[in-house]
């Protein structure tokens, strides 16, 4: 068991050093309303009458070489101590934002294949269309196949969008602390940001996430002995087996009609068993259902 549980160990430190990625958007098309990072493609989704896709300063959408006044902001984007402005970011673009003013807003980003993730840490630059300091309030959805499973209302300290401090006037967001619960590990295919009142602009930058995360069940089940192909008419295979195995085969009435011992990869004989269910009890292992066509 000691033994099965390094190794769980190990699996799960190799699969998040390779699934973890932050994506601050600096390799993505202007204008898109999709990102991918890490083999990932996520899509925005904005609430109706808004625009939320990728700025970069004096991009112009219609291609006439003349920037949208929203589009006009050099110099702009989350920062950090080590890091200078990274010009490129997510936020509420375009000349087609006419949900009025005092209104809130809202976007959400998704999983394009609906696959689960863990949200880890954002930055999200808050404030009124005039980019002034907001009394709205930011509330933070996260959803796995259509229902909800986590929703709070950020109760932290917002950068000042005035001053553009700290970094760059955005927000650090991190899902570990900004809930009285830790929402860091918490499964989910789409993440939904909601304000209201004249909190009418949002920015997203330096978007960080991990791969879907597995407990220590879910691995035991996935790694139980299993057989294949089942039904059979001819032979099976076992699979998960650590070694040699004994085995013995029951019919519904409880008599032994096969017994052997099986090593991983080898297969067991059973076309001379009649046609029925039976049982198959392994030693140190569970007891697995076969159907004998």
């Amino acid at each position: 068991m000691k033994k099965n549980y390094l190794l769980l160990l190990c699996l799960l430190l190799t699969f998040f050093a390779n699934s973890q990625g932050t994506e601050t958007f600096d390799n993505e098309a202007a204008g898109s309303s999709s990102f991918s990072e890490n083999g990932t493609t996520f899509n925005i989704t904005s609430s109706t009458g808004e625009d939320y896709d990728v700025f970069e300063d004096g991009f112009s959408p219609n291609n006439s070489g003349i920037p949208i006044s929203s589009d006009q902001c050099a110099g702009c984007g989350w920062n950090s101590l080590l890091m200078s402005a990274d010009q490129k970011f997510v936020d509420l673009t375009g000349t087609g934002n006419d949900n009025g003013d005092g209104n809130g807003s809202s976007f959400t980003v998704s999983t394009s294949t609906g696959d689960d993730v863990t949200i880890k840490s954002l930055y999200l630059f808050c404030s009124t269309g005039g980019f002034v300091a907001h009394s709205g309030t930011l509330t933070i959805t996260g959803r796995s196949n259509g229902s909800t499973v986590y929703s709070f209302t950020f109760s932290g300290t917002y950068a000042n969008p005035v001053t553009f401090s700290p970094n760059n006037g955005f927000t650090f967001i991190d899902l570990a602390t900004a809930d009285v619960t830790d929402w860091s590990n918490t499964n989910v295919d789409e993440i939904t940001f909601t304000s209201t009142g004249n909190l009418d602009y949002m920015a997203l930058d330096s978007f960080t996430w991990g791969q879907e995360v597995f407990s220590t069940n879910d691995f035991e089940i996935q790694n139980r002995p299993r057989l294949y192909p089942n039904p059979s008419t001819a032979e099976i295979t076992i699979k998960n087996l650590n070694g040699p195995t004994n085995y013995t085969i029951v019919d519904i009435l409880g008599k032994t009609v096969k017994n052997g011992e099986i090593s991983p990869n080898e297969y067991v004989d059973i076309s001379k068993l009649k046609t029925g269910v039976y049982l198959i009890n392994l030693n140190g292992y569970s007891t697995l259902r076969l159907v004998k066509n």
